[in-house]
């Protein structure tokens, strides 16, 4: 199974804020990462920065890619709906700056979550490519 099944890629220059979509607590950062790329090394956790959200429905969102020193807040911070939370890069296995979002909910799998699909208020189409695996 596909673990990021419901993710998206959101293209957008280095240094774009990112805002919290809904409340919640800041219970993982990552942001003393300066490198990415699309090599095979960049896969190493080490080369991401990234930011994960516990909202009060026991639902988490996560925010990959993020830029070198770019979160805008602490770990265990409260954070309000539409707070500025950090800033857009392109660190670990990238090929160009963007946000990976994917909102997910914990559970008794092998990975340990699932992503589920990301509601949006207003109408948003999304385009997904996927490459298809060989057996």
């Amino acid at each position: 199974m596909f673990k990021h099944k419901h993710a998206v890629d959101f293209d957008l220059p280095v240094g774009t804020k990112i805002i919290a979509p809904k409340s919640g607590i800041v219970v993982d950062i990552k942001a003393d990462s300066k490198e990415g790329g699309p090599q095979s090394k960049y896969r190493n956790i080490k080369y991401l920065n990234y930011m994960t959200l516990e909202h009060s429905n026991g639902e988490y969102s996560q925010y990959g890619h993020l830029k070198h020193k770019g979160a805008l807040v602490k770990l265990r911070e409260k954070v309000r709906q539409g707070q500025p939370i950090a800033l857009s890069g392109n660190t670990g296995l990238s090929t160009q700056p963007h946000l990976h979002f994917h909102v997910l909910r914990l559970n008794k799998t092998k990975v340990g979550w699932e992503t589920l699909k990301i509601r949006f208020k207003e109408k948003m189409r999304i385009m997904r490519a996927f490459k298809k695996r060989s057996s």
